[in-house]
């Protein structure tokens, strides 16, 4: 776990002895800093107050680079201790930038749900048949026009393909 960032390490290591069966591991902040902005332009547009407006982008972006700082680092793999967490039933890796999915995925028998959006997936194994019990699958595609063809054979497994550049 030594290039695994600490704050994903102890998120592993509490889910392992708590026996945890949903893990978070997800580092996406990108809507919440849409939100935020949208916020500030609609009340500059209400009031119409320049000066404040300004203080408050200022004091936005301040804090932006501050807690820039503090986050955790992006994820490029999945890490390896995760599939020692058979009791996974939810495990959320989006907004990193994991390009591939190890089969060593396929160890966790009980994962009922699986987000990878916001991911640089260049190649997705079959995952339903891998995981048996996966009712959910979130992902990015973006390393082709065109899904997997194993996705043509799913029947009763949610797919969200939203962030995708599907044509």
């Amino acid at each position: 776990m030594d290039n695994i960032p600490p704050q994903v390490q102890a998120k592993i290591k509490e889910a392992k002895e708590k026996q945890l069966t949903e893990l978070d591991l997800s580092n996406d902040d990108d809507d919440s800093f849409t939100e935020k902005i949208l916020e500030i332009i609609q009340e500059f547009t209400v009031r119409n107050n320049y000066a404040s407006y300004a203080r408050q982008l200022t004091d936005f972006f301040k804090e932006l680079v501050l807690n820039d700082y503090n986050k955790p680092a992006k994820l490029t793999e999945i890490p390896t201790e995760i599939f020692e967490l058979q009791q996974l039933e939810s495990l959320n890796i989006a907004g990193n930038k994991i390009t591939e999915v190890p089969k060593e995925i396929a160890r966790l028998q009980n994962l009922k749900s699986l987000n990878l959006i916001g991911s640089r997936l260049t190649e997705i194994p079959d995952l339903p048949a891998m995981l048996p019990n996966l009712a959910s699958l979130r992902f990015s595609w973006k390393a082709s026009d065109t899904l997997p063809n194993w996705i043509n054979q799913i029947q009763q497994l949610g797919i969200d393909l939203s962030s995708n550049e599907l044509t």
